[in-house]
């Protein structure tokens, strides 16, 4: 194994083909299926060379060596990915999801994407009449409840058909006359026709009963919505979207919410907290990259926090050292706070990344003023200068910069 792995490193850091090593890392898997660094390394090169049937044939091995349900199901829904997303086959998706509600009917993950493969397949049909037969032969009442609020859900929101969704409710009810799952569907069914009086009376029902703070959080966040949104009762609104937070900090619908209400009512402090719990929340790089990025300049602007802005920029780059945007704000805090030193590091990373000649001109001038004005280092200045006029020679900024320099 230790070989093989030496051999991918070798295509990896010294041919710079990483993709070279993938033999020698199938191998590793051939001798160690459970072997980690392998199947994420192959996972990866996979996807990047769009190699969808090889990858569906990783997770299947993969899936033959795991013991542990939530990998099963995790593994699953992979391979359904591959075959929606780089295959195009909803089918064999569709089939991979339903595997993986057999093995977990619990899996909200699962659950979701299985009813946007049932949409796409148009195999509701099928997908019910299963769901039916598991219900049928399952002893248990808590999976009981489980299938009957998918069969609910199924048919009273995805099908319109309310009265088919009745008798699931009133099983789950004779289980569990407190059980939330169903009151909250009830409130969805009153949402579907509008019905926002009826839908906030099912909400506090199930808010009464309801222990689970992430359960309570969503409770509280939708009754905020009834109220704000459809009973012209905003501050309520508000106070029940800030009451969500206390059950869980960063339940991120009620963030979104608040995001929008403050910044509706320019209640820029409260925006800027919110807006670092939003980032926290988010998983996607790209999202909470954005999102700093909106309270750095807030703090920049608004709030007139120096400090803050650039350490939020600063946190940007971390996620994406690339991000020209973040390093444009840092350079505006930095020239504000005459910190030079900070400013040149950071405008040459700026000049790594820079996409168009105008702004490597831009930013080699303001290196060159940078180097000459604050640092007194003339030949530096020059330098960068004459880079400036081997891009653009008409540049008479830059020969009139360069002959103080020379001089």
């Amino acid at each position: 194994v230790r070989e093989y792995l030496e051999v991918a490193e070798i295509w990896s850091y010294q041919v710079e083909n990483e993709d070279g090593g993938t033999p020698a890392l199938e191998a590793v898997l051939q001798i160690e299926p459970r072997h980690e660094h392998a199947f994420k390394t192959l996972e990866k090169l996979h996807n990047q060379n769009n190699r969808a049937d090889t990858l569906v044939e990783l997770y299947l091995a993969r899936l033959d060596t795991a013991d542990e349900i939530p990998e099963r199901t995790d593994l699953l829904r992979r391979i359904a990915k591959v075959f929606d997303e780089q295959i195009g086959d909803q089918n064999q998706a569709f089939d991979a999801l339903l595997t993986a509600l057999e093995i977990d009917f619990t899996d909200e993950n699962t659950v979701a994407n299985l009813e946007k493969m049932a949409h796409a397949t148009k195999r509701w049909p099928e997908l019910l009449q299963l769901v039916n037969h598991w219900l049928e032969n399952q002893d248990e009442p808590p999976l009981q409840i489980a299938l009957c609020l998918h069969l609910a859900k199924w048919y009273g929101e995805e099908l319109g058909r309310a009265d088919y969704a009745q008798p699931y409710f009133q099983k789950v009810l004779s289980l569990d006359p407190n059980n939330v799952g169903v009151l909250r569907a009830m409130a969805n069914f009153h949402k579907k026709n509008a019905r926002w009086k009826e839908q906030g009376q099912m909400l506090t029902k199930a808010l009464d009963v309801a222990s689970d703070g992430h359960e309570r959080a969503a409770i509280l966040t939708d009754m905020g919505e009834v109220l704000e949104k459809h009973l012209e009762q905003p501050d309520k609104g508000l106070v029940h979207y800030q009451r969500a937070l206390t059950e869980e900090a960063l339940y991120l619908p009620a963030l979104v919410q608040l995001e929008r209400i403050y910044d509706e009512r320019t209640m820029t402090p409260e925006l800027v907290e919110t807006l670092a719990s939003k980032a926290k929340a988010l998983q996607d790089p790209e999202e909470v990259a954005s999102t700093k990025l909106r309270r750095a300049g807030l703090l920049e602007t608004t709030l007139a926090q120096p400090d803050g802005a650039s350490e939020e920029y600063r946190e940007v780059l971390d996620l994406d050292a690339g991000n020209v945007l973040a390093m444009r704000g840092l350079e505006r805090v930095y020239n504000a706070q005459q910190k030079w030193p900070d400013l040149l590091e950071v405008l040459e990373m700026h000049l790594d990344v820079a996409a168009t000649e105008r702004e490597r001109i831009e930013v080699l001038m303001n290196i060159a003023s940078l180097q000459e004005e604050h640092f007194l280092k003339a030949d530096l200045a020059a330098q960068r200068l004459e880079q400036v006029v081997e891009i653009d020679p008409t540049n008479e900024g830059a020969f009139e910069a360069l002959a103080r320099c020379y001089h």
